[in-house]
């Protein structure tokens, strides 16, 4: 949330930008009860979810990278 409070700015200001945010699975597939990591890690998806939406229409894209086995 700090690096997009401020690196959004310049973004805005050039007209585009892309920011992406690192995942997991384990939020939805929990192997390990590591509870704290993934409900921040879900908390995370909700915040790439909402910012992709209010960013979008000013080109500038908001995505996740997950990592998962299989």
């Amino acid at each position: 949330l700090n690096v997009i409070q401020a690196t959004l700015p310049g973004m805005v200001e050039a007209g585009f930008g892309r920011i992406v945010n690192i995942g997991t699975n384990l939020f939805q597939h929990p192997v390990v009860p590591y509870h704290d990591y993934t409900a921040a890690k879900a908390a995370l998806l909700s915040l790439t979810r909402t910012f992709a939406d209010d960013l979008g229409p000013q080109a500038i894209t908001v995505n996740m990278v997950s990592g998962g086995c299989c």
